[in-house]
């Protein structure tokens, strides 16, 4: 169910802008790009360089297929990349655990009331895949 949630909140940015950005600061909800890796062009960018070098991909592609930008990086260190967050769209991940009991809550209007590891463990299972690695 997680992933569902997750795409429906990435193509509510994409179905109107071309790129959006996942931030994931502590990167627990990685595991969620391998439920969009096939219809998303993802782009890591974890330091400076790297966010310089996704903006000039994205700027020189000229590509229909929506772009996913993936960084740790909080919002407010973000250098060549923010200006995505700030006229494109942005997801933001801070706690999983937050972000799952949110969603089940609006979904299914239940409280949750589950230790943060098996939360995240649960959200893990429904989606296919109890302990992934997804490679750069």
């Amino acid at each position: 169910m997680i992933d569902q949630w997750f795409k429906k909140d990435l193509h509510a940015i994409l179905d109107r802008h071309p790129v959006a950005v996942f931030i994931d600061e502590i990167g627990e909800a990685e595991f969620l790009l391998e439920t969009v890796a096939d219809d998303y062009m993802v782009h890591w960018a974890d330091a400076e360089v790297d966010e310089l070098h996704v903006k000039y991909l994205i700027e020189q592609q000229q590509t229909t297929k929506g772009q996913l930008i993936y960084t740790h990086t909080s919002r407010g260190k973000l250098k060549f990349i923010r200006e995505y967050c700030e006229t494109h769209g942005c997801l933001e991940i801070s706690s999983l655990e937050n972000y799952i009991k949110a969603k089940v809550h609006r979904t299914l209007n239940l409280n949750i009331n589950l230790p943060k590891d098996e939360l995240i463990t649960a959200a893990k299972v429904s989606v296919g895949k109890e302990q992934t690695y997804w490679p750069r």
